[in-house]
């Protein structure tokens, strides 16, 4: 019994498994005082059940509780333990239930011992094994709607306990002025959203997100990587490769009279002192060119209008002369 005491006091928390039991030892050291500790035994063999021996290793008798802290319970029982022994409280368990601490607490309720434990009860074999964390990508795709990317992340969580996964997608650059730039002018746009995941669920998250070249992809458990995608560009038919640039345009239409711009190709080397310029006018064309059009007026034309005036005026006058 000795060597045995003498053993508690060196040990902070150990594990053995023996003939199917999970036995945890746990306990602190002091040079002026006898630690107080406890031993776990879960057993299968007369109902599943998990032992506590509360070990009072000092010359005076005290109070010791222990909470036991699981996936199923929060239960917590005290015991009178004599100096120099130890005195057994039993936990009822259930098949599937994972055990998360013991609390070992003193008379005055002060926290002695605060040990993880981390295993499952399974019922059969050695009626526990160990936790573990799992989370696994179940689906992944990137489709382009109305210029906008939408990301379906589907995870499910194959592990033993709960996890808060949160996902995000957003343009990446470079740096960080570059991304500025492009969040001041309204190119890109992120999503993020945050999901509880229990153990043996399956979540989706469904990302809606905007950039003109390059993005990444995360989703994460705090500072743990589950799954990431880039930063890289969108392949071909996957996603919005480019965001389409957002502009504003205004139309100003009018209506205006083209000028006559007939030429006429027998007297088309008139003098140039006799070409007159009509005022400049500017047509709107569909693909927004400014036209100049000018008119030519015709110098032939205009001579033998003159030259048919002055014979009239003769003629006139030389038929009035001879009426005398």
């Amino acid at each position: 019994m000795t060597n045995f005491r003498t053993a508690l006091r060196t040990t902070i928390l150990a594990a053995t498994l023996i003939g199917g039991a999970l036995t945890v030892l746990g306990g602190k050291s002091h040079a002026e005082a006898a630690p107080l500790t406890f031993s776990s035994n879960i057993h299968c063999a007369a109902g599943l059940t998990d032992d506590i021996s509360l070990i009072n290793d000092t010359a005076a008798d005290t109070t010791l509780s222990m909470t036991l802290i699981t996936s199923m319970q929060t239960t917590k029982k005290s015991a009178f333990v004599p100096a120099h022994s130890g005195v057994v409280v039993s936990f009822d368990l259930t098949v599937g239930e994972r055990i998360d601490k013991y609390v070992l607490r003193d008379v005055d309720d002060l926290v002695l011992i605060n040990a993880n434990a981390g295993v499952v009860i399974t019922g059969t074999g050695d009626c526990f094994r160990q936790t573990f964390q799992l989370l696994e990508l179940r689906g992944y795709s990137l489709t382009c709607t109305d210029g906008v990317t939408h990301a379906s992340v589907s995870i499910e969580n194959s592990g033993d306990y709960p996890a808060e996964l949160k996902a995000t997608a957003d343009a990446w650059f470079p740096d960080a002025p570059s991304y500025s730039d492009a969040l001041q002018q309204g190119l890109i746009f992120a999503d993020t959203e945050t999901l509880l995941m229990t153990p043996g669920s399956t979540r989706v998250f469904n990302l809606d997100f905007k950039i003109v070249d390059q993005f990444e992809l995360t989703v994460r458990k705090g500072s743990f990587d589950v799954f990431v995608d880039g930063p890289r560009a969108m392949a071909a038919g996957e996603g919005c490769a480019v965001a389409p640039e957002v502009t504003e345009s205004t139309t100003t239409s009018s209506t205006v009279a083209a000028p006559d711009t007939t030429v006429d190709t027998d007297t088309d080397s008139q003098a140039p002192a006799a070409t007159m310029t009509l005022p400049s006018t500017t047509l709107v064309a569909q693909d927004g060119r400014s036209l100049p059009v000018t008119g030519r007026s015709s110098l032939p034309v205009g001579l033998v209008a003159s030259l048919l005036f002055g014979a009239g005026v003769l003629l006139v006058r030389t038929t009035r002369r001879g009426l005398r």
